[in-house]
């Protein structure tokens, strides 16, 4: 995984489901692999062939109400240059066509066939300091480059147009979906006369803002909830591969365990509606080449639902926090021991 690339896209999904998004990148994975032998995916063969994705439809946390967008997790650099629309090493293809509504500039004589003593020739020549009657060796080259550059400005200019690769397939709306597109559309003040039944989503790389936090924090994690079954939902964003030192205290002592990131931490436990809660926090490298890696977690794990022994549903909300930024005379703020130490 490339250090300088998050790969992590914004979808803007209007109002389709889960679902339908799902199925339309499935659908362009589906058809990198059967075309995977394609000169510009064989050369990723591997990681395409493997790649897996994970999507975040973006919703209300209490009513469930889209936002019209998803946040898109993907294994494979190459993939997250194809659907930027580019080729599979990040490059972009460019077709080459002849500028339309071009017109030839008006030139006073055709460079093509001249008569050198012609006088209209002869006036050009020598406004620009030639004789042409009278070169040397030297202003005869440079009379040659004067004719060449006239020549060349009566050619059709060829302009290169950027191509995109692989385009996402519309989704059709059903008659619901296409009254909450019109809808959202009416809210921005557009037009949705004629508007297109046939939707298509936009993919545009994640935009991260400069943010000092490097942990997420949630504050209303049960009690039964442990550090194993946290840490496969936020391993993945962490790009940090070096294995750090982390000072600890455990019983009351002091003790240095070894580990990558992220670190997850936990408060101690607290009652509610005679439920255990307690807090969490994830922690993940400062390290200025890593210094996204908790946005991606928040993009992705702003909401995560965990089942208990039941199947109860419990959703978690994380959010980024800097201890800097936040009140040292609540206990809850005070990122806590590590809840469990493996010798």
């Amino acid at each position: 995984m490339s250090k300088d690339i998050i790969p992590i896209l914004k979808l803007t999904t209007g109002p389709l489901e889960y679902e339908d998004v799902m199925n339309v990148i499935m659908c362009i994975l589906d058809y990198i692999r059967n075309k995977i032998d394609h000169s510009d995916f064989v050369k990723f063969k591997s990681e395409l062939l493997t790649a897996s994705v994970e999507l975040n439809l973006v919703t209300n946390a209490k009513g469930g109400n889209k936002y019209g967008f998803a946040w898109l997790w993907v294994s494979s650099i190459a993939l997250y240059h194809i659907l930027c629309g580019k080729n599979s090493d990040g490059t972009i293809s460019f077709t080459e066509q002849l500028l339309p509504d071009w017109t030839p500039p008006k030139l006073e004589f055709d460079p093509n066939n001249y008569d050198k003593n012609d006088p209209v020739v002869l006036k050009y020549f020598n406004d620009k300091g030639y004789d042409l009657n009278n070169l040397n060796w030297g202003d005869e080259s440079e009379v040659k480059d004067i004719i060449d550059e006239l020549i060349e400005s009566l050619k059709r200019p060829i302009v290169k147009i950027p191509q995109v690769l692989i385009s996402l397939p519309k989704m059709e709306l059903t008659d619901q979906q296409y009254l909450e597109l019109c809808e959202i559309y009416k809210s921005k003040n557009r037009n949705i006369e004629n508007l297109d039944k046939n939707y298509q989503i936009k993919v545009e790389p994640a935009f991260f803002k400069e943010n000092k936090s490097v942990t997420l924090k949630s504050s209303n994690i049960p009690g039964w909830i442990t550090e194993e079954i946290l840490h496969p939902f936020f391993d993945k964003f962490n790009t940090d591969p070096r294995i750090y030192n982390h000072t600890i205290k455990f019983q009351g002592e002091k003790r240095i365990i070894s580990r990558n990131f992220p670190v997850i931490r936990f408060s101690p436990n607290f009652s509610k509606n005679t439920e255990s809660y307690k807090c969490a926090y994830i922690e993940y490298s400062k390290h200025p080449e890593h210094s996204n890696d908790a946005q991606s977690a928040e993009f992705m794990r702003k909401q995560l639902k965990i089942l208990d022994s039941n199947k109860n549903v419990y959703n978690l909300i994380f959010f980024l926090w800097n201890p800097e930024e936040s009140s040292s005379s609540n206990a809850s703020h005070v990122p806590p021991q590590f809840s469990k130490v493996k010798d």
